[in-house]
């Protein structure tokens, strides 16, 4: 089990403990999926000793404690990048991609056919310069599109 399922538990079990994640990783879906899961800081394991005490006196006083580069990180996925190339529908697509959907499971939500998808992801894939799923969500999310 990883940090992020035990918070999760933890959180369902004990709803007020407040949890602050020290990690070694600083990528986005990892700090998400963290306070996501009920973490109420996120710190990266260079913080030093008095860094962390910090965190506590933080978290006790109701702050969420974080990283600077984490805290960067979590304000810049609130400035969505309003010069994206996207329809409403393509951007519906990429964010159903992001969140993992199928095509099938796409075209349900959304009352089209599986070939509609196909067309709205092509075009996706055309005004991004990619081939795959992958490419097309990785570099969405560097530009913040989604």
């Amino acid at each position: 089990m990883n940090g992020i399922e035990l918070t999760r538990r933890i959180k369902l079990a004990f709803p007020k403990i407040e949890i602050i994640i020290i990690t070694i990783f600083e990528n986005s879906e990892r700090v998400f999926d963290s306070l996501s899961a009920g973490a109420s800081g996120y710190l990266t394991k260079n913080a030093n000793q008095l860094e962390v005490i910090d965190a506590l006196d933080q978290i006790v006083k109701g702050g969420s404690p974080m990283s600077p580069a984490i805290a960067r990180m979590v304000v810049g996925s609130f400035k969505k990048n309003n010069t994206n190339p996207f329809t409403d529908k393509e951007l519906s697509v990429l964010d159903a991609l992001v969140q993992g959907k199928s095509y099938k499971s796409i075209a349900l939500s959304f009352d089209v056919s599986i070939d509609a998808v196909r067309f709205h992801i092509k075009n996706i894939y055309l005004k991004l310069q990619v081939n795959s799923k992958e490419d097309a969500i990785t570099k969405a999310k560097k530009n913040n599109w989604v």
